[in-house]
């Protein structure tokens, strides 16, 4: 589990420094950014976590994906993380990032909100789910 962690630290780190260009991307899906830090079981039977995100596209559940800022003119910000999309419950087109605590959802929410993004979102799947 740690060395998932760490990979997925380092995949961050390295995504938050370049910038993306849409026209290269298999598929940015537009979409709005949450996020919440109620304790309990996600929609998958697993206990919430850090590096998980609900979705309200049933497509999505079970995938995992990186979460990018969408800048007013409609191109590719810094990226958010990477999240596995293991709860349900938000609207279709609404990804919602699980905290640990308030001032943690409250810090995401200014990061989405910062560059004129008004929580607007990519959504890159980079792991389809298997079976």
């Amino acid at each position: 589990m740690k060395r998932v962690i760490s990979i997925a630290i380092l995949i961050l780190a390295l995504t938050s420094c370049i910038k993306v260009n849409a026209e290269t991307q298999p598929e940015l899906i537009p979409m709005h950014a949450t996020a919440y830090c109620l304790q309990g079981t996600t929609a998958s039977g697993e206990p919430v976590r850090k590096g998980i995100c609900a979705s309200g596209r049933k497509e999505l559940f079970g995938k995992t994906v990186i979460l990018y800022q969408r800048l007013p003119d409609g191109s590719v910000g810094r990226g958010l993380g990477i999240y596995e999309v293991k709860d349900t419950g938000c609207k279709p087109g609404v990804i919602d990032v699980w905290m640990p605590d308030l001032e943690w959802c409250d810090n995401f929410m200014r990061i989405v909100y910062q560059d004129g993004c008004k929580g607007k979102i990519y959504c890159e799947v980079i792991e389809e789910s298997e079976g």
